[in-house]
């Protein structure tokens, strides 16, 4: 402001005896150029401050982070261990949060984690001042228990699973702080102590969870070191445990009940925990010292449950560690595996984006122009924005009209960008691809020779843009076709849009695919691997060593990637399982992200599954007919935090209005502690790096398992929320969408008169719920019920299983 003033006072004297309102208009003018030289200055500023922010998250690779801790955990092992007679060596991954002083989860009302979440990072150190806090959310344990079934499927080794339940005591006492009082299932009754050699922690931006690696030595002792007495014990832990052995490394999944007292005896805490922290009265009337009226006294009202994922090196590999008797490079490798199959990291952008925007203006209007010239159907009923088809939640109400057999067409729905492919002429004749979103953004993309050379002008494709994951290319999937170069198809039937064009016999487009099309719907024509793969290496590897020397309206496309055109393969809904979901699995490296493979040119990640009406022509917006199906972790929503959230006040979330002014969701959403802190750390890392006050928006999922919505990561590519309506509907998709198992049974049946597949769900779960058993009497030959509560038998089926 100083600076304009003196801009303004110093023009204001030169002028001299210039009219007022020339001197108005001047200092008008000279204004706007300070504000905006300034407002340039602000984004210079914002920009260096998120280079800075985010250099400091970039860390070192997984696999180097545990070789240095093991490193250096070796040497204080090997210094220590003969002062210690027996000791075993201990060594355990667990997750947590790294969190901000002050702001820790379980001891803030406000917990914060201490890095933000940021994609392509790898560990980071942590500061001093930042705590771990072990533990985490229900959802997430839920989830470990499912990857750790993939684990098993794929381990080479034998692999193990076990229940345990271990209940032990921990004191305050500082002459105990490293002593555990335990009574274990599996080893009885014992004292624990533990030596910490060595506690690596790291922060990891790219994951929802932080990691520590602790390196101890353990002894087990059968009393306690100088007859200590008192009221030493004050926390209880129940832990009810999964196990699961794999190879080097063993994972613990555990429930922890934590109860805090004042203080108990030896005794008193050695009866409470055999008797798994429920029978007070009698620790009370064994010890005694104690009389009845005396209570345990506990310092909170209720007990904490917490949930725990810990890695352990096995014992008998953990021994032969420190001496160096087995290479170590094994088993870290597979440690890196499992901890990023538990705990998915986004280490691979797989929506990078290979087109450029046009460097003329004039550009842009031509190929808007032939996006309305080629789907005058389309815009002539008003359509002013992107004409593309927009599909609808698929329910259960929808599940008879996708079971007649021509009725839809179905495919894998894959994670891409959704795009429209236009070919269009440069205002010198030249042949040219843009790529046109929903915001009808129009970039330049570089196609295949083949495809530039056989695409004829106005040829316009409805797509998506993904990364495949094998070749590492971008590829433009296409799954309709509005124009083929001589004539618009918007008003045909998906049939002949879509096979007529493309198919590997007659279409008039194949030859500008870099897969085979099928004929029909029941084609099932097969491509090469090699192929594909040929010409992808190929097209990368002129690009890293052409020159542009020619001056021409393409030059700027010299070097960016080519974008291979590939088809998408549709197939009837009763063979859905065979064709489609038989074909898409989760991949852990990938960060547990599900993953479509059906050859080499169509391997991409995918989020579920497309219904094509067959019958009907192209709607643009919204289709009632169109239908896409999601798995439930899929069924997402973007909603803002206020600003206010970021200065540690309430989290509030809300969804766009009709009028453009918010609705506030939070009280229908429940975060657990640990996401709060999370979307805090996001928040924070906002407000140092932007100037914009409006808000963040962030994307959130419901878990159906837990009641608790699932915080996935901010969106910085948005700047406004999902409308109310959309957060509802995804409320009604959680109720009315069906699982995998119930689309896969009953999209195979082809007449709805006879999906039996309410009955067999109703009583399945009737079979679940009764105390009824059914067993087969070899002595008489048939089927005979028997009641598990009471004993009784039966020869006629019970009526709770009627």
């Amino acid at each position: 402001q100083h600076k304009i003033m003196a801009t303004q006072h110093a023009k204001r004297q030169k002028t001299g005896g210039a009219s007022l309102l020339t001197n108005l208009l001047q200092e008008g003018s000279d204004l706007n150029q300070e504000v905006s030289s300034l407002r340039k200055e602000a984004e210079d500023e914002e920009r260096r401050a998120r280079e800075n922010a985010t250099k400091k998250l970039i860390g070192i690779d997984l696999g180097s982070f545990i070789s240095k801790a093991f490193e250096e955990g070796k040497r204080n092992v090997l210094n220590v261990q003969q002062n210690h007679g027996q000791a075993n060596v201990e060594i355990e991954a667990r997750f947590g949060l790294v969190c901000s002083a002050g702001n820790a989860v379980g001891q803030s009302d406000a917990p914060k984690r201490a890095v933000p979440s940021k994609r392509g990072c790898g560990a980071v150190q942590t500061q001093t001042s930042d705590v771990f806090v072990s533990g985490v959310s229900e959802v997430m344990a839920r989830e470990t228990s499912e990857t750790v079934k993939k684990l098993i499927s794929q381990s080479s080794g034998n692999s193990k699973t076990w229940r345990s339940l271990e209940s032990s005591f921990s004191s305050e006492d500082a002459s105990l702080r490293e002593l555990r009082m335990v009574v274990s299932q599996e080893r009885g009754s014992f004292f624990e102590r533990k030596s910490r050699l060595g506690i690596y922690e790291a922060a990891l931006p790219s994951a929802s969870y932080d990691l520590r690696i602790g390196i101890s030595l353990e002894e087990t002792l059968t009393s306690l070191p100088n007859q200590s007495n008192g009221k030493l014990w004050h926390t209880h832990r129940l832990k009810q445990r999964i196990s699961t052995n794999l190879n080097f490394w063993r994972i613990d999944q555990t429930t922890v009940t934590t109860n805090s007292y004042l203080g108990l005896t030896t005794e008193q805490a050695f009866e409470l925990a055999r008797a798994n922290g429920t029978s007070t009265e009698k620790a009370n009337k064994n010890n005694p010292n104690t009389s009845n009226a005396e209570p345990l006294e506990k310092t909170a009202a209720e007990a904490l449950t917490t949930y725990e994922i810990e890695v352990e090196l096995l014992p008998q590999f953990a021994q032969k560690w420190p001496s160096g008797e087995m290479d170590t490079k094994p088993f870290i490798e597979e440690l890196a595996r499992i901890l990023l199959a538990l705990n998915p990291a986004d280490i691979l952008d797989t929506r990078r984006d290979p087109s450029i925007p046009p460097g003329n203006p004039e550009l842009i209007n031509k190929a808007l122009e032939r996006l309305r010239e080629s789907c005058k159907y389309l815009y002539s009923n008003g359509m002013r924005r992107f004409p593309g088809s927009m599909p609808v939640g698929f329910c259960r109400r929808h599940i008879k009209q996708t079971q007649t057999v021509s009725a839809y067409a179905v495919a894998e729905k894959s994670d891409g960008e959704r795009r429209f492919l236009v070919i269009f002429e440069s205002l010198s004749s030249t042949k040219m691809a843009a790529l046109i979103d929903r915001s009808l953004d129009v970039r330049l993309v570089r196609l295949t020779r083949d495809a530039m050379r056989t695409l004829p002008i106005g040829v316009i494709l409805d797509g998506e843009i993904v990364l495949n994951l094998e070749q590492q290319v971008p590829v433009f999937l296409i799954f309709d076709v509005l124009h083929d170069g001589t004539r618009e198809l918007s008003a045909e039937s998906f049939d002949i849009r879509y096979f007529s064009s493309l198919n590997h016999l007659t279409g008039r487009l194949a030859p500008a695919l870099c897969a085979k099309c099928p004929s029909t719907v029941d084609d099932d024509v097969q491509d090469s691997d090699q192929t594909f793969a040929q010409q992808a290496k190929q097209y990368n590897a002129e690009r890293k060593n052409e020159k542009n020397t020619q001056q021409t309206e393409t030059q700027s496309l010299f070097g960016v990637e080519t974008v291979f055109l590939v088809p998408k393969r549709f197939c009837r809904p009763h063979d859905l399982k065979p064709k489609v979901l038989s074909k898409i699995k989760q991949e852990l490296s990938l960060g547990n992200a599900k993953v479509f493979r059906e050859d080499s040119a169509r391997f991409h990640r995918s989020d579920g599954l497309i219904f094509v009406p067959r019958k009907t022509s192209y709607q643009a917006g919204s289709d009632p007919k169109l239908l896409k199906w999601k798995w439930r972790d899929g069924l997402t929503v973007d909603l803002i935090v206020g600003s206010g959230a970021s200065r540690g006040g309430d989290l509030t979330l809300a969804a766009g209005g009709d009028d453009g002014d918010l609705v506030d969701c939070s009280r229908h959403i429940a975060l657990s502690d640990h996401d709060k802190a999370r979307l805090r750390a996001d928040l924070h890392f906002f407000a140092k790096t932007t100037t914009d006050t409006k808000g963040v928006v962030v994307e959130l999922g419901l878990d159906s398992a837990t009641g608790f919505w699932n915080y996935h990561g901010p969106r910085p590519d948005k700047a406004i929320p999902n409308h109310i309506d959309v957060f509802i509907s995804t409320l009604l998709l959680h109720a009315e969408s069906p699982d995998q198992p119930e689309i896969e049974y009953r999209l195979k049946i082809t007449d709805p008169t006879k999906d039996d597949w309410n009955t067999l769900f109703a009583a399945t779960l009737a079979r679940t719920t009764t105390p009824w058993r059914e067993h087969f009497s070899k002595t008489n030959n048939r089927i005979y019920w028997w009641n598990k509560e009471t004993g009784m038998t039966t020869w006629d089926r019970p009526r709770d299983l009627m």
